[in-house]
Parts: structure tokens; C-alpha cells; sequence
């Protein structure tokens, strides 16, 4: 069974290290192209799939993970409609699964996501990635996330845990701009 905390504290140290990769890279393959001056594409606008890919590469990379098996968008076959899961991770000779969902921040999003992880994983461990972008709530994931938890019809009564350990934001700094990016690591229980 791979280890719990090794794995939320391993994904919690490699959100910013990717994320900011993803930035430059934006900034870097964008920069002086005519093609791009209208749309600029920037992290904020940029689509999480390309978040989860930067991820899931840092994750391949961790030599704390080097004996998991890691999965991108991990198919589990439906009889109606295949079901897809951002990152998977798994002792390479099997045992309990690790999923890992990703994605911008909604009340929706995190009710919707954990209960598709809880109906594909009921006996391994889930949890929800949150992308905060938004310049008003990302430089404190963790007040909208307990706004959110406290209202009816939000997340109130939804079984998730939550600590503000797991909610972080940090700056990424370019020429001629300033991002603030937020995230917050949120476990289905």
C-alpha cells in the first residue's frame, strides 16, 4: 500500500514546481509571436489538463514515488461510458489505489468529482486537487474553502476533509506580470 502522507506531502511539493514550469514555458513559446498578442495565453487562462500533464511529469520524476506506479487519465471500463481519472497512483505489485482528481475550484466540481472517485475506488484513498486562479480567492484557498464548507447547497455536509496545511498559494513573477496561484489538496472521506 503506498504510503498516505508520503504521497499527499510528495503531490503538495510538486504543485508550485510544475505550475510555474507550465508558466514559463506559456511565457517562453508565446513571447514576440504576433499569432499571440491578441488571446495572450497566461497560467490563469491556460486549460487544467495541461496542469494535471505538468503534474503527473514532476510526479514521474519524484524519486520519493519511484516505487508507484503512476497513471494519467487511469480508464476505468463502465458498461454504459468509460470513466477517466486525472492521476492514479499505485504500488507497482498492486494493493489499494490513490486517485487524484484535478481541477478549478466550484462547490460542483468537488461534489461531482469525489463521488465519481468514491463509486470507481471505494476501498482506496481519494482526492480532489483544487486550482484557485481567481485573483480574489487565490491568495486564500483556504477562506473560500471554509466559506464553501459552511454553506447549504455548497460543500456543508459534504464528507471531505480539510486542513489548511493542504491550501497553498505562491506568486509567479514574468516580465510585465504577476500571477497569484492557489491550490488545495482535498481528501474524500
Amino acid at each position: 500500500m503506498a504510503n498516505l502522507a508520503l504521497v499527499s506531502k510528495t503531490v503538495m511539493g510538486l504543485v508550485e514546481p510544475a505550475v510555474r514550469s507550465r508558466a514559463d514555458r506559456l511565457f517562453v513559446l508565446t513571447g514576440g509571436r504576433r499569432g499571440s498578442q491578441k488571446r495572450k495565453p497566461t497560467i490563469e487562462k491556460y486549460y487544467e489538463t495541461g496542469l494535471v500533464v505538468a503534474l503527473y511529469e514532476f510526479l514521474l520524476m519524484a524519486p520519493d514515488l519511484a516505487h508507484l506506479e503512476i497513471c494519467h487519465e487511469r480508464a476505468y471500463d463502465k458498461k454504459t461510458k468509460p470513466e477517466q481519472v486525472d492521476l492514479s497512483i499505485q504500488c507497482d505489485n498492486g494493493g489499494r489505489v490513490t486517485l487524484i482528481e484535478c481541477g478549478d475550484f466550484s462547490p460542483k466540481k468537488v461534489k461531482d468529482d469525489i463521488c465519481k472517485m468514491r463509486r470507481l475506488n471505494p476501498n482506496g484513498t481519494n482526492w480532489f486537487l483544487a486550482f484557485f486562479r481567481d485573483p480574489a480567492t487565490a491568495p486564500n484557498p483556504w477562506k473560500k474553502i471554509k466559506e464553501c464548507r459552511g454553506r447549504k447547497k455548497s460543500l456543508k455536509g459534504v464528507h471531505i476533509e480539510i486542513a489548511e496545511k493542504f491550501c497553498h498559494h505562491f506568486t509567479i513573477t514574468l516580465p510585465n506580470s504577476s500571477t497569484t496561484f492557489g491550490f488545495a489538496l482535498i481528501k474524500s472521506k
